[in-house]
């Protein structure tokens, strides 16, 4: 199954796969949250720790 990949940017916003930027105002993306599925296109969610600084 594909899944859509949420790297976290900064603290609470995270970046999308598939080209979306979503803010959490109180919580960060976790089981606490109740996201599994992303709520632009359809897949479920695969986390991912933070972006990378490009040098």
């Amino acid at each position: 199954m594909d899944k859509c990949k949420w790297t976290m940017d900064n603290e609470y916003i995270y970046v999308t796969a598939c080209g979306h930027t979503f803010y959490f105002t109180d919580e960060l993306l976790s089981e606490q949250s109740g996201f599994v599925w992303c709520p632009y296109c359809g897949k479920a969610i695969e986390p991912v720790e933070q972006l990378e600084e490009s040098e």
